[in-house]
C-alpha cells in the first residue's frame, strides 16, 4: 500500500491510493496488532480470568489462520509474534507519516501556488488557507469514522508539528514592514481559519497556538 504496489496487484480496480485507504489498512494492522498481545498475554498466563470471553475467542484464531495462510516452513514465525507486532506497529507508522506527508503537500502546493499572488485584501480568508483547512477538515471526518480517537490524536498532532514548520516556513520572505495594518489582520483572519478547524479535534494540546502566537509576533508586534 506505501508502496504502491496496491495499484498493480489489483489488476486496475484500484485506480489510486487515497487517505481512506491508507485509514482502512491501519484499521486492519491495529486489529491484528491488538491480537497478537492478548495472545502474548494469554501465553503468559495460565488462567483466563484476566481476559473477556471475547478476547479468549480471539486469541487462539490468529495462530490457527497463520497456521492455515503459511507454508509450513514459515510456522515458526509463530513462535515470534512479539517481533511480528513490532513489525505491524512500524507499518502503522508509516501509514500515519504518510497521512501526515499527504498533509504536507497539500499545504507546500497552495502556499506556492497562491501566496506570491496574495494582495492581503479583503475581509475573507484566502483561497490557499481555505484549500489547506478544507483538506484538514475532510482528513478529520474521515479518520474519526475508521480510527479510534488515540490514533485520530496522534496522526493529527503530527499534523500540527507539521504545520508550525512548514506554514512559518512560506512566510520567511515576507517582512512586517511591507505589510500594511489591513494586511497584517487578513493573515490573522486566514490563521484563525486555520485554527477553527484544529480545535475541532479532540484531545490535541496545540490547536493552532503556536500557529497563532507566532503570526502575532511577527506581524502584529511590529505595528506597534
Amino acid at each position: 500500500m506505501l508502496g504502491a504496489g496496491a495499484l498493480q496487484t489489483t489488476r486496475g480496480r484500484l485506480k489510486q491510493i487515497t487517505a481512506k485507504h491508507l485509514a482502512l489498512v491501519t484499521q486492519c494492522l491495529s486489529l491484528v496488532v491488538r491480537m497478537m498481545i492478548e495472545y502474548h498475554n494469554h501465553q503468559g498466563n495460565e488462567s483466563h480470568q484476566t481476559l473477556t470471553h471475547t478476547q479468549i475467542q480471539l486469541v487462539p484464531c490468529l495462530r490457527i489462520l497463520l497456521s492455515r495462510t503459511l507454508n509450513s516452513k514459515h510456522h515458526i514465525l509463530l513462535n515470534n509474534l512479539d517481533r511480528m507486532s513490532r513489525d505491524y506497529k512500524e507499518h502503522v507508522d508509516k501509514i500515519f507519516n504518510k497521512l501526515v506527508s499527504i498533509v504536507r503537500n497539500v499545504v507546500d502546493t497552495n502556499c506556492q501556488e497562491h501566496l506570491s499572488k496574495e494582495t492581503w485584501s479583503g475581509e475573507e480568508p484566502g483561497v490557499w488557507i481555505k484549500s489547506i483547512a478544507k483538506a484538514l477538515s475532510q482528513l478529520h471526518s474521515l479518520l474519526v469514522q475508521l480510527l479510534p480517537p488515540d490514533q485520530v490524536k496522534t496522526i493529527f498532532t503530527q499534523i500540527v508539528t507539521m504545520l508550525n514548520k512548514r506554514i512559518p516556513a512560506h512566510f520567511k520572505n515576507l517582512e512586517a514592514s511591507s505589510l500594511s495594518s489591513q494586511a497584517v489582520q487578513r493573515i490573522l483572519l486566514d490563521m484563525s481559519h486555520l485554527v477553527a478547524v484544529l480545535r475541532r479535534v479532540r484531545g490535541l494540546r496545540d490547536r493552532g497556538r503556536t500557529l497563532d502566537r507566532y503570526f502575532r509576533d511577527r506581524y502584529v508586534l511590529c505595528l506597534i
